[in-house]
Parts: structure tokens; sequence; C-alpha cells
């Protein structure tokens, strides 16, 4: 995979060298009347270098920044166009940073009222931290793999269009996306010290995903009418490998998790959209989207030693999901009839998907001896749903406008399941779910007088799920114990923006969020209060140019979180309660008409951490992360520009003894080449 994306990188170099060459060929060409036209050619090029110091935990640094430390350089930006004819320009864009494997170009020619052609690369690293949970009880109180965890992602793509005018616009389309590499896992392994057992030795995922997409899409419009066609077609090809282990420190044991899983599926869009003026005031669109999904997989897992009773191993050779959907909306808006305009629309959605699988279970029974029973698992889900929309908006008070919408929807899912073991009925449930679900939000927007807006809402979103199970051989298991649940989320907010003065703007935000999840069971106790969760958000932005050559920022914001489950007796389930603080600062000057110096401070802090040890993990954040970045840029010709830069970095942590702290360093130089 790594060489062919090698290769393909070094196929679009060649393309853009022999671009460049021809151009230098073309330098001087004739025109239509056979007269010399010189060509226009714009260049520029961006190179830099800097170096990274990490003293601390340099995984956690190249998970929160997507870096990695050291020597790190190459050419930044680089952009190149050229127009060898009046109608045909040619543009060439890219960068590539070697020691931290991020490279990127993209080719494009264009020739106006024809076409054009586009093509690139791009590929880029996203880092992982190799650690674990945290138990400060446990003597051995963290973990780490020892393993660089990095994966890579990127796409190549090749685009044609057609644009003449009057015709149909085409476009064609050729995308390739991948993933390759390892990945941490937040399900950790278990780790038993002292008597007890707590889940926090780290656990990876080895990925080798790729993706092809092909699209070809057809715009036109005839007199008033737009009438739009999207066919996409998309495969994927996916091979994850996921290894946890589990550690017993008292009896000096351990057993592995290896789990194989290969998905292969076929997807396919077909979207048409089509809009028209019906008259000055009146518009309308109507949409039909299909899409079919076929894929299989295969699934293997393998437990190592597999010498204790309760060890099992599952696989299954075969994994078939097909899923089909139609979906139909339409579309209205009229107005504004005496500064009143209304909108509306209803969609119709229908689906079924259908999957089923042979799997193994090989596992040691108490006796000792091995059993192998086949299970067939089959599960069948037919889906349809209506939804409405409907808005209002005034206009005819000074300054200001009112407006309401509601949004309403109703959805019907029939879920059949079944499990045979060795050729016996071991499970089955056949639920009827009924959703209806319904959205307001009014609110207004006014500015009084010249250099003061004002704007508020309030929104209330209400979903009502009503299961019926009318088969189920498992009536206390999850989830068929569970008969309705209601979600009721309310929001309020509210925007005050002044201008006093032409280098002064600020502005105050407020949002108020509260969702609560109701359930009834089938149990005691019957009616719960299952979930509980509000934030409170609040954000400042002000700007100031006090001087020409000075601007000045500042945008913080804080979050004050609550949120409550019902924990069903379970101590090691407790509230959260968290507050988040950050803030964006930044200042430019210009010392001259060649010198620039700038400066910007990020700020973090994150306190949610609760110490239940005593009867589960000490999850959640405690912690601060902050970063100063400065530059000094000195114009020093016309067409050349330096800067040198300094950037630092602190990470501070409480919630795990400051095992991920650390601080680091960058110094860099860039410099820009413009023709």
């Amino acid at each position: 995979m790594k060489q062919a994306r090698l290769i393909i990188l070094v196929a679009l170099a060649g393309a853009l060298l022999f671009s460049l060459a021809h151009a230098q060929d073309d330098a001087f060409g004739e025109d239509a009347f056979g007269e010399v036209q010189e060509e226009e050619t714009e260049l520029s090029v961006t190179s830099n270098y800097h170096y990274i110091d990490v003293d601390g935990d340099k995984g956690k640094f190249r998970e929160h920044f997507w870096t990695d430390d050291g020597s790190i350089g190459g050419v930044e930006r680089f952009f190149l166009k050229s127009s060898p004819r009046e109608d045909t320009s040619f543009t060439a864009e890219g960068h590539a940073q070697f020691g931290n494997n991020d490279y990127g170009l993209e080719l494009r020619l264009d020739k106006e009222e024809t076409g054009y052609l586009r093509g690139g690369f791009s590929e880029y690293r996203k880092y992982f931290d190799d650690s674990g949970g945290f138990f400060e009880p446990f003597p051995d109180s963290s973990f780490d793999l020892n393993r660089d965890l990095e994966l890579d992602i990127g796409k190549f793509y090749l685009e044609a269009g057609l644009t003449r005018p009057d015709w149909p616009k085409i476009r064609l389309t050729y995308e390739h996306h991948f993933k390759d590499g390892e990945k941490s896992l937040t399900r950790w392994g278990g780790v038993t010290q002292s008597g007890e057992t707590r889940n926090i030795f780290p656990a990876y995922k080895d990925v080798d995903q790729t993706r092809d997409t092909f699209i070809a899409e057809i715009d036109h419009t005839v007199q008033s009418v737009r009438l739009r066609d999207r066919f996409l077609y998309e495969s994927f090809d996916s091979k994850t490998t996921r290894f946890e282990q589990s550690s017993d420190l008292d009896a000096g044991t351990s057993e592995s998790v290896t789990v194989d899983q290969d998905e292969e599926s076929d997807r396919f869009f077909n979207t048409f959209y089509s809009e028209m003026n019906i008259s000055k005031t009146v518009y309308a669109s109507l949409g039909y989207l299909y899409s079919n999904y076929e894929g299989d997989a295969d699934f293997d897992m393998v437990t190592v030693p597999f010498n204790n009773p309760f060890d099992k191993n599952w696989s299954a050779s075969q994994i078939d999901l097909d899923q089909n959907s139609h979906l139909l909306n339409l579309n209205l808006r009229a107005g504004p009839y005496s500064d009143v305009s209304l909108s509306g629309g209803i969609q119709g959605e229908w689906g079924e998907t259908e999957g089923d699988t042979d799997a193994v279970l090989t596992e040691i029974g108490f006796g000792g001896g091995l059993a192998e029973p086949v299970a067939d698992i089959f599960s069948d889900k037919d889906s349809q749903g209506f939804e409405e929309n409907l808005s209002i908006r005034y206009t005819g008070l000074p300054r200001t406008t009112l407006y309401g919408e509601g949004r309403w929807s109703q959805y019907d899912i029939d879920l059949l399941e079944r499990e045979f073991e060795d050729g016996n009925l071991g499970f089955e449930r056949d639920t009827d779910t009924d959703r209806d679900k319904a959205r307001y939000k009014t609110g207004f927007s006014t500015s009084p007088i010249r250099y003061v807006t004002l704007s508020a809402h309030y929104k209330r979103e209400k979903t009502e799920n009503d299961y019926d199970h009318l088969t189920d051989t498992l009536p206390d298991g999850y989830s068929a114990f569970i008969l309705s649940q209601d979600i009721t989320t309310d929001e309020v907010g509210a925007r005050i923006s002044l201008q006093p003065r032409s280098w002064v703007r600020t502005s105050f935000a407020y949002r108020l969020q509260d969702t609560e999840t109701d359930s009834v069971f089938d149990n005691d106790p019957s009616e719960v209060m299952t979930g509980n969760y509000d934030a409170h958000v609040y954000t400042l932005d002000i700007t100031l140019t006090p001087v020409a050559n000075l601007f000045l920022s500042l945008a913080p914001s804080y979050w004050d979180i609550r949120g409550k489950a019902h924990d069903n007796g379970v101590d090691s389930v407790i509230p959260y309660e968290g507050d988040v603080f950050s803030t964006v600062a930044s200042a430019n000057y210009a010392l001259d008409a060649k010198t620039r110096l700038w400066l910007d401070y990020t700020y973090s802090r994150t306190k949610n951490f609760t110490d239940n040890s005593e009867s589960g993990l000490p999850l959640l954040l405690d912690d601060r992360l902050q970063r100063v970045r400065t530059g000094l840029s000195r114009k020093l010709s016309d067409n050349l520009e330096a800067e040198l830069v300094y950037n630092f970095f602190d990470y501070d942590g409480n919630h795990n003894n400051g095992l991920n702290d650390y601080d680091a360093h960058l110094m860099g130089l860039k410099v820009s080449l413009n023709f």
C-alpha cells in the first residue's frame, strides 16, 4: 500500500514537471490572429523547517497536536498558475512536510466555456497515545504499550467537468481513500492486583481500510426549471485486528484476546433533484433518493491461553447485510406577502434491512470437554416514516425579524430477530416501534440602534418511543424490558453584539440546554428518569483595532455541564459534573511596512474529574492545556519574505498524577518566494 502511494506521488510529480516543461515550450504562443501572446505565470514557494523538543509524555503531545517531535521541514506551500492561452489556465498547488508524513499535490487544467481536469493526492498522519487507564491504589497504577501508534490517512482523486454554455454541466469523479496503521482503543483490558480488578491495560487496533468512490453528476436548467441527478457508487474494504490483554499480577498470568474482522461492502446512491420558481413569490423543489447497500464480513476471536472454564472463541465466516431505502420530499416557499414569508415541506421514507450469519462458538464446558455449537442468526427490519416542516418569517417591524418553525416526524419500525443453536430456536424477538418526534423553534433578531444587534431563540424538541414486544423469548434481557422512552430537550439562547466605535466590536452569547430522558420498564421500578443533562454555555468575542497597525482579539468560552443517569444500584455509575473553560487571544502588530510581529495564546481548562476508586475508576479529566505562538516576519524584497517562529506547549493533568504531562518548544524558520 505504501509503495503504491509513493508511485502515485511520483506520477503526479512527473505530471507537474511535464506541465512545467510544456509551459516553458509554450511561453510564447500565437493567438487566433497569428500574433505572439506572452504567457502569464504566477509562482510562489514557501519552505519551512522547525524543530520540536518535548520533555515528558511524547505520545500525548503527538496525539494532541497531530505532529511528531524532532526535525520537520520541507515545502509548506507550493503554488503555480500559468496561462499559456487566453482561455486556458493551469494551476498546481501542494505541500510536502518530511519527518511528519504530510504530503499533498493538486493539478488543475481549466478551459473557459469548455471544462476542466483536476487530480491530486494527499496524505497525513494521526497520532495516538499508547497509555491506558490510571488507578492510583494499585502498586502499578498505569501501563504503556511501548508502541508508536500512528494512522496514515489520505486520498487520491481524479475529476473531469464539462462547463459549456447552454449545455448540461457534467462532472465525473473518482476518489480512492485509505487508512493504514495502528490506533489506540478506549476499551481497556483488566488488571488484577492485590485481589482487585480494574480495566486499565491499554488496547490497540491495526487498521487497513480502503474506499473507492465513483461519482457522475449532471446539472441542467431548462427555462426556469433546474434538473440535477447525482449517481454515486462506493466500494469499501476493511481489515482490522484488535488486540486486548488482561493480566493477573497476583498470579503472574495473562490472557490476550485477538479479534480479526474483515468487511466488504458496495453502496449505490442515486439522487434526483429539481427546483423552479413558479412565480416571483413562489418557489418549489422536489427530491428523490434511492440507496442500496450490500455488505459481508468475517469475524474471528481467539483467546490465548484457551484453558479456563469460561474461555471461548467466536468465529463467523459469512455475515451478510442487505439494505434498500427510498426517500421522497417536496418543498414549497411563498412570499413575502405583506412582509410575511411561508415555507413548508413533506418527506416520506421507506427502508428494509436484512442480515444473517452462521457463527461457531468454541468453548470449554464445566466438565472440561470442548463444545462447538453453531448459531444461525437472522434479523429483518422494515421502517416507514414521514416528516413535515413549516416555518413563518415576519419582517414588517423596523430592523427586526421574527420567525417560528416546526418540524414533525412519525416512524414505524418493525424488527424481527432470531437465533438458532444447532437447529433449535434459542432466541426470538419481534418488536414494533412507534417513534414520534416534534421540534419547535421561535426567535427574533433586531437592531434597535445602529451599533447594537440583539437576537434570542427558544427551542423544544421531544422524541417519544413506544415499544410493543409482540414476541420475546428473553423478556428480562436488554432492551426488551423497556416499554417506552421519552427524550425532551429545551434550549434557550441569546446574543448581543455591540460596535460603539469603528475600531471595537464585541459580542456576548449565552445558551442553556436541558435534556431529560424518562423511561417505562416492564419491571421494578416501572417509571424512571433514566437521564438528565444540562449545560450553560457562555461565549465572549472582542475585536480591537485601536491603531491602524495593531489588531487584537479575545474569544473566551465557559461550559458548565451536569449529567445524571439511572444507576440501577451500581456504585460505579456516578453523576457527571464538568467545567470547561477555553480562550483564544491574538495580537498582530505591524512595526513598519515590511515587518510584522504576531502573538497568539490558546488556553483550555477541563475539570470534570471525580475520584471513584472505591467502586470503579477515576475517569474524566482535571487538566490544563496551553499554547503560545509568536513570530516575526520581514519582507526582504518584493519577492522574498522570511519569518522566525517560536511555540511553547504545556500540558498538566492532575487526574493521573501527571502521567501524561509534557512541555514542548518549537523553533522554526519559514521562507516565502513569490513571482
